[in-house]
């Protein structure tokens, strides 16, 4: 057990592990029904590049496992798809929270005109 614990750490510890940075936090996303027209149109263009990099985080983190010498180990393994997954979700959570706030914009405005 001891040993398998020390091959993870080893290889969380690896160079190719630490190669990828993650990406910064992601941008603040202003509420949609107060914000302006300004406003959403920098916080779209924030979301784009967060999501420029974390794309990029994801790739690298799947090409350097592609890339190891020897195969992964079941707990190695886990690790990555966990990172991945991850990854992936929170990608998806700043996506959708943008979405939702463009579309609480258009309501406002659409309100505004009546």
């Amino acid at each position: 057990m001891r040993l398998r614990l020390f091959v993870c750490v080893a290889w969380m510890a690896s160079t190719s592990a630490f190669a990828c940075d993650y990406p910064p936090a992601a941008p603040k996303i202003p509420d949609g029904k107060t914000a302006t027209s300004e406003e959403m149109t920098a916080t779209q263009q924030a979301v784009k590049d967060y999501v420029t990099k974390m794309e990029a985080y994801i790739a690298c983190i799947d090409e350097s496992v592609q890339n190891l010498p020897e195969p992964l180990t079941q707990e190695q393994e886990h690790i990555h798809i966990e990172k991945h997954n991850a990854a992936v979700d929170e990608e998806q959570g700043v996506v959708d929270h943008f979405n939702a706030e463009v579309r609480a914009y258009k309501q406002a405005q659409d309100d505004a005109k009546y």
